[in-house]
């Protein structure tokens, strides 16, 4: 399994690297075309187009995963019956979502983004295909698939926006090019999937009752999620201004290296996780443990590594004006690895089928985040901002892990997971505070080194011989 594991997960971190290294490069010029405002503005709107998956989704994605394995349906119908439900379901909701869009922001006199909106609000609809094509082929390993899709996804949307703006300078033209982008993958995901959907007009929906029973408890759960990520930024529009809502954007763009990451690992171990919770209890308590200690080590190490390129990277990729965005990458990049860890926490729910458990879970997180937020964000800005989204999603992290051990008892090594993160957290504070301490680079860096051996040390001193396999 590891191994099939690690060969997936080296594709998927392939594709993830293009496509995500792509629109990384496309910052330096939104950065320096656009007004550092018109750039917290555009940062605030595609936080609204991260709300709309779920809203057309429903979740169903989630819900497919879960039952693609199950040997009682057929995964080709499940799928026809969410492309079919999702056409007549997502048609009704933007009609009513451009109406209610145009009423509201012409009241609110903001003209400005209204053409904006409204190409997210169709935008969002027509991805929906692409995710569920991509759904489909992951958990079919059939990776030629996933990664063509994915490619042409990304690959035409960036470059897309990247010429629309160029020629037209507006932030609509951003949006336009995104919607493109959309309308190219998805006529491929149609032609590349044509066998697959040859059905859709003549199923009955006779899954979705189902589907919707499963996914539909996981709603809030995707909705708070959303609120975590984008609460921030709404807070220092609210008591700063768009630009220190662009200044975060850019060192979210930089932390974004750590979510791709960790996003490489969720799509190779989620069709794994899936089987894995079917096996024996023993057999499953290893495998996951292990799972999570060599994702705990990868990523505790990426975290450090990101924080100390984080200086060059910011004058790469974005004016000097964006200089202070290297002191939250560290801790947005520590916020993505507690997600990571939702993947494992949650696994004794999904076992257990209580899937209301996350949403439990991210709503007290979400309630902590906002907490903090009105606490940290008035006298710190950015870094109050950084520290309350990953405060909250500890401590969805910790209530997850708890819910999901009262339903289906998966064991791992709570007490390494505990000190490991600590040390981290620790050393990217120490980081930050680098200036106030008259700490030098030098020592930033040689403590950084010490702290990565010490989490080798920690995670694998029961383990040797997995060690040297790992590095092999």
């Amino acid at each position: 399994m590891f191994k099939q594991l690690a060969k997936e997960s080296i594709l998927y971190g392939a594709v993830k690297i293009i496509t995500a290294g792509l629109t990384f490069l496309t910052i330096p010029f939104f950065t320096r075309v656009f007004s550092i405002e018109d750039y917290g503005t555009i940062s605030l709107i595609t936080s609204v187009s991260l709300l709309l998956p779920i809203l057309y989704g429903l979740s169903l994605e989630t819900a497919y995963t879960r039952y693609f394995n199950d040997p009682n349906f057929i995964p080709e119908v499940l799928l026809q019956d969410i492309v079919k439900f999702q056409t007549l379901y997502g048609i009704v909701i933007v009609t009513f979502g451009l109406i209610i869009t145009y009423i509201l922001l012409k009241w609110l006199d903001l003209y400005s983004i209204i053409s904006p909106l409204a190409v997210v609000l169709i935008s969002a609809f027509i991805v929906r295909y692409v995710a569920l094509a991509q759904a489909y082929y992951r958990m079919k390993h059939d990776l030629g698939s996933y990664v063509s899709i994915s490619l042409i996804s990304s690959v035409v949307g960036a470059l897309t926006s990247v010429g629309l703006v160029y020629y037209f300078g507006t932030i609509s033209a951003y949006f336009v090019g995104m919607l493109t982008g959309a309308i190219i993958s998805v006529c491929y995901a149609s032609v590349r999937s044509r066998k697959l959907l040859d059905g859709v007009s003549k199923t009955q929906l006779s899954n979705i009752r189902i589907l919707l029973s499963f996914s539909l408890p996981l709603i809030p759960a995707a909705i708070a999620t959303y609120f975590n990520s984008s609460l921030d930024k709404w807070m220092l529009a609210t008591y700063h201004s768009n630009v220190e809502v662009a200044i975060y954007t850019v060192g979210m763009s930089m932390a974004s290296i750590a979510t791709m990451g960790i996003s490489i690992l969720s799509i190779a171990f989620l069709p794994h996780s899936m089987k894995i919770i079917q096996k024996e209890n023993d057999v499953a308590n290893i495998l996951l443990e292990k799972s999570l200690r060599y994702y705990s080590v990868i990523a505790s190490i990426g975290v450090i590594l990101l924080q100390l390129i984080s200086i060059l990277l910011v004058e790469l990729i974005a004016p000097i004006e964006y200089t202070n965005a290297v002191s939250i990458v560290g801790y947005l990049a520590i916020n993505a690895v507690f997600f990571g860890y939702t993947y494992f926490s949650t696994l004794g729910s999904w076992k257990a089928k209580r899937t209301s458990d996350y949403s439990w879970a991210i709503g007290l997180g979400v309630v902590l985040n906002l907490l903090l937020n009105f606490v940290l964000v008035p006298p710190f800005g950015i870094i109050g901002a950084a520290i309350s989204t990953a405060s909250g999603t500890l401590l969805t992290v910790i209530i997850s892990f708890s819910l999901s051990h009262i339903r289906h008892k998966f064991m791992y090594s709570f007490g390494t997971l505990i000190i490991t993160n600590l040390l981290v957290i620790t050393w990217v504070t120490g980081f930050v505070q680098s200036n106030t301490f008259n700490l030098s680079l030098s020592f930033c860096i040689l403590s950084g080194v010490i702290t990565m051996f010490l989490v080798l040390i920690l995670s694998f001193y029961h383990f040797p011989s997995e060690l040297k396999q790992l590095l092999k």
